[in-house]
């Protein structure tokens, strides 16, 4: 009866075997390669990859292609990369020339095509020579002298010379298909070979105490060569059938570059034991393991290609929709897919079966109960108990929707549910013994499973787990402790996002806070980006003993509890993506889920010892103009910088920090964000600097440092020669001041006395002045006339003459205490004076006096007791030698803010008074005339528009008529 109430589920999938191969990674155009057609490819000591291809040579650092090109060369493609002792890069072309590099660039060493005549030329940099391979024979060049010899093998008829390496430190090449050597300048044998077949190439192996050679005939015969043996090593089938292009050994196993792929075989009892076949589509023409063993593969169809850890293997041929995996046991992996799939897989066999349940939505959760042997299946539709040991599957509804599944003990589980968390209790699992097997057939019962549920708290639930008879939910606000006590970090939430028991304690992960370690109730670590996590951002957990896996969006991470210490693994070391969503572990074997498929890393040889990094100067840039590194010496206006970096080795860009400092300017050192590959430094003070950068790897190595050092002149203003030449100038200019200065006071001390004596001067001319005006003459003439006036009882007029004599006199007194009166005030007196002087003259003198109406609305100023002496001098030469009609004119306008004064008479002239003046008194000299020029002297000399006085005849019809004084006298209106 029970056998009719099972029915058999037809398996949609045979079980078949799964091919699994390391994770490659092709670098093509997409990554910025220039060319897909690769010949020859290096590493050189610094990190760099040199890549020889049809469109020339280029250097790689990880990250950028630079090409290298050299005008004189003919065409594009270039062979034969190698690096000599001095780590220069050399290598040649079909014409016959062969360049080096120095100083980035590509250089001609020479040009020997007279030799080779179009042919590829094989050739070695070897004890300071250049030994290159032609039709005639061996040629060596000295790198320093560029000496040329020709070394012809005249023993064999054949032009084949090829081949060459240097075994025991001695040279050989092939020529005509046998093994030779050059040997004190001469050819010779080198190894003798069992079989007469002709050489295709060979290649040296091994350290300095167990080196060998590998020989590998036309005819795909490999030879082991280590002195004076001689091995034939038996090919697999897969070899035999294969075009060998070169070969390399690696960790006891040979690979081949073939028309094919890269084949790899592992020796065993002289013979060669297939392993895999890589990339069999692709022809490729050489491999290369560099520093930290990455395997390199060029090919001349699609580029490079580079396998970063033979330990990460991915599974090929499975579904690509896998969502989770479980652990059956020590030899079996159980795996679910979004389409209603299972799988179990053999990891022993590399067989895996695929079952097809009656559902097609995505399977969720698998959880194995170990007792019973019994798998628990949660999809987005249904649940399900799979019986390993027979094969038998049970629909249990109550298993379904889980995102996450824990044991709470023997029979009862804990199912986080979108909107809620339960217990569900299978009293059935306590019934099944485990036979320890795994059933491939699977059958389907329509039996009824009996399930207790219970539901823990209505809410949504992500993750949950249970240790010590504790339970921990992790919902949507908060971690919960036997759904009663909140888990809090310094009192706040904690929102988990996975749960993981190891040997000591419980762990948890979060979205954004790294991963906490719970103590029951109590956060006893947290471990984020601060103290050794590559990112907070983690996605699952997995423990193995002591040891806890770590999924992070950055890479993966094994932390020790008991060294509380860290190891990474990131792309560079072969990972394809940091998208996990499922980890298991099964033995020494970590699977990893992600979108991109299934991945297997072996957890004892995956760590591999990575070499920190080279870090280097790309480019320096000042004022935007590019320089030379060998320049670092510049002027105080070349003080802006701009430094570009990068490093060296397979994908290193994104997993290093740099740090740079600036002696000079700060001694700290300063960390770059992810991807800054260059730094700006503007207006620089000057002074000597010193940048120095280093770079720190994920696992927190540092790179050697890298320096340039510079310095900025500071301007001719700081520099010792002007500031001495300054303190000079300064010096002297102090001195010619203080000089200046002396100078000058003595000048004023001077000007003051000239002043006081001008001033003095002055005076006595006004004195003289008055003097003039006050000659005895004159005042006897008015006393005279006075007693006349008296005598003659004309007694008003003497008093009236005696009280306008008497005003002149008190007039000229006051003007002799000022330097300057008015106009006015001088013409009254003029006019008193020359009353007086009519009197004198009996009447028989007329004068007149003519001011401008312009002069008469003016308050003017001019020196006082100045016009009286020309006037005199007119009364006293011109007027009174002549007996009648004596006339005297005196005006006064203004012409241009200056004062004119015209002084007529209708005298006798300057000429005649001068001749009388000779007759009475030759060496007499006018009293007045002189007063008054000495003072205009003295008065000119404070003034900067001058006095001037003009006197001239006046001549009508050819007779002189008179005399004119005209006085200039500049004023201020």
């Amino acid at each position: 009866m029970r056998l009719k109430a099972l029915y058999i589920i037809l398996l949609i999938w045979a079980p078949f075997i799964f091919a699994q191969t390391p994770v490659i990674t092709q670098i093509s155009e997409f990554d910025g390669l220039p060319d897909s057609e690769i010949y020859d490819i290096i590493e050189d000591q610094k990190g760099y990859v040199w890549i020889g291809a049809n469109k020339g040579l280029y250097r790689y650092d990880g990250k950028t292609f630079q090409l290298l090109t050299n005008q004189t060369k003919r065409g594009l493609s270039v062979f034969g990369l190698q690096e000599d002792a001095k780590g220069t890069i050399w290598c040649n072309n079909i014409s016959g020339q062969f360049f080096y590099v120095k100083n980035n660039q590509l250089n001609l060493f020479i040009d020997l095509n007279q030799y080779i005549h179009g042919q590829l030329s094989e050739f070695l940099i070897f004890d300071n020579k250049l030994l290159a391979l032609t039709e005639k024979g061996v040629i060596s060049v000295d790198i320093t002298t560029k000496k040329t010899t020709l070394y012809p093998d005249s023993t064999l008829e054949s032009k084949m010379f090829g081949n060459p390496f240097v075994f025991n430190n001695e040279f050989y090449f092939t020529h005509g298909g046998q093994i030779r050597k050059l040997q004190n300048n001469s050819t010779t044998t080198g190894f003798s070979l069992s079989k007469s077949d002709k050489i295709k190439f060979y290649q040296t192996f091994g350290n300095e105490k167990d080196k060998f050679v590998i020989v590998i005939s036309d005819k795909n015969e490999i030879f082991k060569l280590n002195g004076s043996k001689n091995t034939s090593l038996k090919l697999p089938e897969q070899l035999e059938k294969s075009t060998i292009v070169r070969c390399i050994l690696h960790k006891n196993q040979f690979w081949f570059a073939t028309y094919k792929g890269v084949i790899v075989c592992e020796e065993k009892n002289n013979q060669l034991i297939y392993k895999d076949t890589y990339l069999k589509e692709y022809f490729f023409s050489k491999i290369i393991i560099d520093k930290n063993e990455n395997i390199w593969m060029s090919s001349t169809q699609k580029g490079l290609f580079v396998i970063p850890n033979l330990h990460i293997q991915k599974l090929n041929d499975l579904p690509n929709n896998i969502t989770c995996l479980a652990k059956l046991n020590a030899t079996h992996l159980a795996f679910g897919c979004n389409n209603g799939t299972i799988g179990i897989q053999n990891i022993s066999t590399n067989k895996s079966t695929l079952y097809t349940l009656p559902i097609t939505k995505k399977v969720t959760k698998l959880l194995l109960h170990e007792k019973s042997n019994c798998l628990l299946i949660s999809s987005e539709e249904n649940g399900f108990i799979l019986n390993l040991n027979n094969g038998i599957c049970y629909t249990v509804p109550e298993l379904g929707f889980a995102k996450d599944l824990c044991w709470l003990n023997e029979n009862t589980i804990i199912k986080c549910v979108y909107n809620t968390s339960v217990t569900v209790q299978i009293p059935i699992l306590n019934t099944i013994q485990s036979n320890n097997k795994t059933n491939t057939k699977i059958t389907f019962s329509k039996d009824k499973i009996q399930v207790n549920t219970s539901t823990i708290r209505a809410k949504r639930s992500y993750t949950c787990a249970s240790k010590n008879n504790n339970t921990y939910i992790g919902f949507v606000d908060e971690l919960m402790l036997n759904n009663t006590k909140p888990i809090k970090n310094n009192s706040k939430s904690i929102f988990a996002t996975d749960l993981e028991n190891t040997q000591h304690n419980l762990w948890l992960s979060t979205f954004e806070n790294g991963i906490f370690e719970i103590d029951q109730q109590k956060v006893i670590q947290h471990i984020n980006t601060t103290n050794g996590l590559l990112s907070n951002y983690v996605t699952k957990l997995k423990s193995d003993k002591n040891l806890l896996w770590i999924a992070t969006d950055k890479g993966l991470q094994l932390y020790n509890e008991t060294t509380k210490s860290f190891k990474n693994i990131l792309k560079n070391d072969g990972l394809e993506t940091y998208d996990y969503t499922d980890l298991e572990i099964i033995g020494t074997k970590l699977f990893l889920l992600s979108n991109k498929g299934l991945y297997v890393i072996d957890t004892q040889k995956v760590f591999k010892k990575i070499n920190t990094p080279n870090v280097y100067i790309q480019n320096i840039y000042c004022n935007n103009s590019k320089i030379a590194f060998t320049k670092n010496v510049f002027s105080s206006e070349e003080n802006s910088f701009k430094i570009e970096f990068n490093t060296t080795g397979f994908q290193h860009e994104s997993f290093v920090n740099f740090e740079y400092r600036l002696k000079g300017n700060s001694n700290d050192w300063i960390a770059l964000e992810k991807g800054v590959r260059k730094l700006y430094f503007n207006q620089l003070n000057d002074g000597k600097y010193v940048f120095e950068l280093r770079l720190k790897d994920e696992n927190n190595q540092y790179s050697e440092i890298v320096k340039f050092e510079f310095e900025i002149q500071p301007p001719f203003w700081k520099r010792t020669w002007f500031i001495i030449l300054c303190l000079l100038t300064l010096g002297l200019l102090t001195y010619f001041y203080f000089r200046y200065r002396i100078k000058k006071a003595e000048n004023f001390k001077q000007k003051e006395l000239e002043a006081a004596y001008a001033k003095q001067e002055l005076i006595y001319s006004q004195l003289e002045n008055l003097r003039s005006q006050m000659n005895p003459h004159f005042i006897f003439n008015a006393l005279n006339s006075i007693q006349e006036f008296i005598i003659s009882n004309e007694k008003e007029v003497a008093s009236e003459y005696l009280v306008k004599f008497s005003r002149l006199i008190r007039i000229y007194l006051e003007h002799s205490r000022e330097q300057e009166v008015l106009l006015s005030e001088e013409i009254k007196a003029l006019k008193i004076y020359l009353d007086l002087e009519k009197i004198r003259f009996e009447d028989k003198l007329e004068y007149e006096i003519d001011c401008s109406k312009e002069i008469e609305n003016q308050v003017i100023y001019l020196p006082s007791l100045f016009i009286q002496p020309y006037v005199e001098n007119a009364l006293k030469h011109g007027l009174l030698h002549k007996k009648t009609d004596r006339k005297l004119n005196i005006q006064f306008k203004i012409e241009n803010k200056i004062l004119v004064i015209k002084i007529e008479d209708n005298g006798i002239g300057i000429t005649e008074a001068m001749k009388i003046k000779q007759l009475r008194n030759p060496s007499h000299q006018s009293f007045a005339t002189s007063a008054n020029q000495k003072r205009i002297q003295l008065l000119n000399q404070n003034r900067k528009n001058k006095i001037e006085v003009h006197t001239e005849e006046i001549i009508e019809n050819k007779e002189v008529k008179g005399t004119c004084v005209t006085l200039l006298i500049p004023i201020e209106i």
